[in-house]
């Protein structure tokens, strides 16, 4: 049967009264706002970033009472010395310490107090990064150590760490070669790892990575046997990335000794 065809005796509808509220003073939707993770940097400023770095939902809550109450937030980076930081490295990363002879810098990740991942960065062991690509140990900073404490509570704090060095860490506290532009930011994949945590955050995976040959300033050749790395990712600094606009505003305050190191590694590699 036709559904537009009344039954005997049934009545037809009547018209829906107009609505009485003025459509367009209907406010819209209020969507609450994406989560954020306040964190104090090395210079005693403050930051946040995105909630889904660390999808952590009471630490979220947490940072949102805590700036309410306009208490700093519980989460800190902090920047360590070779020593401070090869304690953790040693520890949490495969490679353990760092043992290379200059350009370095190194932060930690603090959750109340209590250091939760670590990220540091070197100047390449070879003078020459890619030939293809114009990258060398002038315009680079290579990050040597990403890792993280082995504690469940730590999950996630990786993304968090990687994109603070990235975007406010790399560039402003890095004095050596300050006469070359740094065109990129370059890391190796560990041995096994498909990288997923660099392609994640915007790098590129440009090649695969072979042994040493002992060619580099440093390097010695690999041995036989020994694991390596799996690729070279690249993240690129260009004049979108924050990274610049962060080395423009903060200042890196570097021991005259650090600086008179990354000369005389410029006048190794010439």
């Amino acid at each position: 049967m036709n559904p537009t065809v009344l039954l005997d005796g049934a009545r037809a509808l009547r018209a829906l009264p107009p609505p009485s509220l003025d459509l367009a003073q209907i406010p819209p939707l209020q969507h609450a706002a994406p989560p954020t993770i306040g964190i104090v940097m090395p210079d005693g400023s403050q930051t946040e970033l995105p909630g889904a770095l660390w999808p952590e939902p009471d630490l979220w809550a947490a940072s949102e009472r805590r700036a309410r109450a306009g208490a700093p937030p519980a989460i800190e980076i902090r920047r360590l010395t070779r020593a401070e930081s090869n304690v953790l490295a040693a520890d949490w990363h495969p490679l353990g310490a760092e043992t290379r002879p200059f350009g370095y810098h190194a932060f930690a990740l603090f959750l109340k107090n209590e250091p939760v991942a670590l990220a540091s960065a070197g100047s390449t062991h070879s003078a020459v990064v890619d030939t293809d690509r114009g990258l060398h140990r002038r315009n680079v900073i290579e990050l040597t150590r990403l890792c993280r404490s082995p504690q469940q509570k730590t999950e996630g704090s990786l993304r968090v760490m990687l994109r603070l060095w990235r975007d406010l860490l790399a560039l402003p506290y890095w004095p050596y070669f300050p006469d070359t532009t740094k065109v990129a930011l370059v890391s190796y994949s560990m041995p096994g790892k498909a990288g997923h945590i660099y392609r994640h955050d915007g790098w590129v995976r440009v090649r695969g990575c072979s042994g040493s040959g002992g060619g580099g300033t440093w390097s010695k050749r690999t041995r036989p046997g020994r694991a390596r790395p799996s690729g070279l990712w690249v993240y690129w600094l260009t004049d979108e990335t924050p990274a610049l606009a962060a080395a423009a505003e903060v200042i890196a305050l570097s021991p005259p000794s650090a600086r008179d190191a990354g000369e005389l590694a410029g006048r190794r590699a010439a």
